[in-house]
């Protein structure tokens, strides 16, 4: 199972940066990067919006990373947690 972050911007107020998570070519979340609006949560990672098993509720992370060992937590089973995250930009 192969995850892939694309970054993109977004037409959402203040919160314009953000990443969608693919899994090959399905869209597993969408997540943005918090604006200075959001005082000391500047900066964290919120995900918008989940689609597949177990998203539930607002959360947001520290970083992309953390957002994304969080999605391959609930997107995977245990013995295939490892699974690499391929980071690239398209666009």
């Amino acid at each position: 199972m192969t995850f892939t972050v694309q970054h993109i911007r977004l037409a959402h107020g203040d919160d314009v940066d953000g990443a969608l998570i693919l899994e090959g070519d399905t869209l597993i979340a969408v997540l943005s990067q918090l604006s200075f609006d959001h005082g000391a949560r500047a900066g964290r990672w919120f995900l918008e919006c989940g689609f597949g098993p177990a998203f539930d509720g607002a959360e947001d992370f520290a970083d992309l990373q953390a957002a994304c060992d969080w999605i391959v937590d609930r997107q995977t089973s245990d013995d295939r947690r490892k699974t690499d995250f391929s980071k690239r930009r398209k666009g």
